[in-house]
């Protein structure tokens, strides 16, 4: 049995899917930015703290079901989502819909953030600077969404999430536990698909990642239930 057929038997759609359909995908879950009717959208689409705001097109505030249970953040936004004002739109978003579709989520019941709000020139690894001034933009989001499980992808969401400077070997295929204000919330950090990309050869452990993360998921909805 060759490793569709497998996936297909456990009930979970392999990671590919026509282009099409995930274009449909990433294009249901980027919520139009005048639905979020709050302050906190307010606050970040105008936010002056660092040099970001002189070469943003578009701030990105996020993008789904701001009463999600699960919550995917990712590093920053690249051209694409600059201009289109949404996170994971471009190639590596294609490749985060199929992952998450592979375990069962639709991309229309999550919500999807980045830690930083704007894109650095040439896609540039965020500084620390930049970093810190998100830091408060990404907890007010996580205490308005209020996830009951959170899935950072790459290594800067994780250490950022985190606080703290470890390798992905040391953040992944593990369950740790965040605090926000007064709500504790479990996390994974996986593989960035922007990574992917480039180094296909980590796919299957990115794919163990995936099925921890939907086992973890599985429980906290029975316990809910």
């Amino acid at each position: 049995m060759n490793n569709t057929a497998i996936l297909k038997e456990m009930g979970i759609q392999p990671w590919y899917e026509r282009e099409q359909e995930i274009k449909e995908k990433i294009a249901q879950s980027a919520t139009p930015i005048k639905k979020f009717n709050n302050s906190l959208y307010d606050d970040i689409i105008n936010c002056q703290k660092c040099e970001l705001k002189d070469s943003r097109t578009n701030v990105v505030f996020g993008s789904g079901n701001l009463k999600a249970d699960i919550l995917v953040v990712g590093e920053a936004p690249g051209a694409e989502e600059d201009q289109q004002a949404a996170p994971f739109v471009g190639r590596s978003g294609q490749l985060l819909t199929k992952m998450l579709a592979a375990i069962n989520i639709n991309r229309a019941d999550i919500f999807v953030v980045n830690v930083l709000k704007c894109r650095p020139p040439e896609n540039a690894d965020p500084t620390e600077s930049q970093i810190k001034q998100c830091r408060n933009w990404l907890d007010a989001q996580i205490d308005l969404i209020q996830p009951k499980f959170i899935m950072a992808f790459g290594k800067v969401a994780g250490n950022h999430l985190l606080n703290a400077n470890y390798t992905m070997a040391d953040m992944r295929q593990k369950i740790h536990t965040i605090k926000i204000k007064e709500q504790n919330i479990p996390m994974m950090v996986i593989y960035h698909p922007a990574y992917l990309l480039y180094q296909s050869s980590k796919k299957s452990e990115a794919w163990e990642d995936l099925k921890m993360a939907k086992q973890k998921i599985n429980n906290i909805q029975d316990n809910s239930n």
